[in-house]
């Protein structure tokens, strides 16, 4: 079999994974970027040529004010990164897309020759120290995280009661020793134990730069405690704000029937002069923040001189949609692709912190805004 069949073979064998599975959008654009690659190897196409030749876009197409296929690249990757950390773990042939071009690239991905983690006795306590740490050069860091993650799972035991005494009950401090005394310096996770708070600093700078969304700071004299975080563990990892517009509003449920609740949330778009939606939210909402919006939103409702009647009450309509604009402060750990939405992006545990009343839907932050922080974490 030629090498173009071998990898046109392994393509195929993608596009019919359960991680593609569904995702006509993404299927279409890989089998088109490989195609693309083996036919015209190191030439990279245009955004306009695959807006126009992939999705149909018109062509009148601008890829400066539209991020479409940046937004489904970044899917793409995370999808090809999620085949080869699970279902496609043991596959040889390994199909990229680089960050910053549409080359599909393909290479061979050999197993490394397997060493001795473990002795008969050892114990690796899975919650004392699993931090996040660069992957591997030639390996997806999925890959690398499930295979640790997965060797800490079958020594849990073996560690808890490593030569007949029980660990759990013994300090973290204590435990770390234990690991460091049975597994080689270059098998175990990143670490640092300061009380200095620039190095602190330092170690969560380096381990966002490799990709990762934080790190897990934890008591030194805690016990172990299994499947619970509790005081001994704080999670530290940046959060991001941006001032959003509130499109719409549901009602709702349970303690909340009868308030306008869950919030649809969107950006401004420059380009268009409207508002791109980017989620849902109903946290970080007090008692006295559900009785100012619901009385609020009634006010902003379409059709404002029918906030009165049925036509916009709990028990006729679920969903209310709002002038745009009223400005609220939202607080977020990141942005995800999504497909739910039509800017292709998605905030992740998004809560309210305050509504802006000093600000109106002008002084919204922008899409160009929200993308940015998307692209930097794809």
């Amino acid at each position: 079999m030629t090498e173009k069949a071998l990898h046109l073979g392994q393509i195929e064998k993608l596009l019919a994974s359960h991680s593609l599975h569904g995702s006509e959008s993404l299927c279409k654009l890989l089998r088109y970027l490989a195609n693309h690659s083996l036919e015209h190897p190191g030439a990279s196409p245009k955004e306009y040529q695959i807006a126009t030749e992939v999705f149909g876009r018109p062509r009148d197409f601008d890829p400066q004010h539209d991020s479409t296929i940046r937004v489904q690249a970044g899917r793409l990757r995370l999808k090809l990164a999620e085949y080869y950390s699970t279902e496609g773990a043991a596959d040889t042939l390994v199909v990229e897309m680089p960050k910053g071009t549409y080359v599909v690239s393909f290479h061979d991905r050999v197993a490394p020759l397997a060493k001795p983690l473990l002795s008969p006795s050892s114990d690796l306590d899975t919650k004392a120290d699993v931090k996040p740490g660069p992957g591997r050069p030639g390996w997806p860091a999925a890959t690398m995280v499930l295979s640790v993650l997965l060797a800490f799972a079958l020594a849990a035991i073996a560690l808890l009661l490593a030569n007949g005494a029980a660990q759990k009950h013994q300090p973290t401090s204590e435990r770390v020793a234990a690991l460091d005394a049975i597994v080689p310096k270059a098998h175990r996770v990143d670490r640092l134990i300061t009380d200095d708070t620039g190095a602190a600093q330092r170690f969560l700078d380096a381990t966002l730069d490799a990709g990762h969304e934080g790190v897990m700071a934890k008591s030194l004299t805690a016990p172990y405690e299994a499947g619970r975080r509790g005081a001994g563990w704080l999670k530290v990892k940046p959060v991001h704000t941006l001032d959003l517009v509130v499109l719409g509003v549901e009602w709702g449920s349970g303690r909340r029937t009868g308030k306008l609740s869950n919030i649809h949330l969107g950006a401004r778009d420059p380009a268009t002069g409207g508002f791109v939606m980017l989620g849902k939210t109903f946290k970080g909402m007090t008692d006295a923040m559900l009785e100012w919006q619901t009385t609020r939103f009634m006010e902003l409702a379409k059709g404002a001189a029918q906030a009165a009647t049925s036509d916009i009450s709990p028990t006729h309509r679920r969903i209310v949609n709002l002038r745009p604009e009223q400005v609220v402060e939202i607080a977020f750990d990141g942005v995800q692709g999504s497909s739910r939405y039509p800017g292709g992006m998605a905030l992740r545990f998004a809560r309210v912190l305050r509504y802006r009343n000093d600000k109106g839907p002008a002084d919204a932050d922008t899409i160009d805004t929200v993308r940015a922080l998307y692209e930097h974490r794809a």
